[in-house]
């Protein structure tokens, strides 16, 4: 599973990412929920706006990186 996510501090009309949701998580994550991703060189708090199946056509899923926590 695949989850479209947002930061605090900007629109998601301006930025979103796509992260993996592991396998262990998938149960606990819902949209709404604060997660915790790697982002740059450290991690990042972030919001979950949309779940998805499937990575939109445009991604690399060799790519994308899995949600932390």
């Amino acid at each position: 599973m695949y989850a479209i996510i947002i930061p605090f501090t900007r629109s998601f009309d301006d930025v979103w990412l796509t992260y993996i949701i592991p396998q262990k998580l998938e149960d606990k994550i819902q949209i709404g929920q604060i997660v915790l991703i790697p982002f740059k060189t450290s991690t990042d708090l972030w919001l979950v706006y949309k779940i998805e199946n499937t990575p939109t056509e445009d991604i690399i899923e060799s790519k994308l990186k899995e949600i932390i926590d």
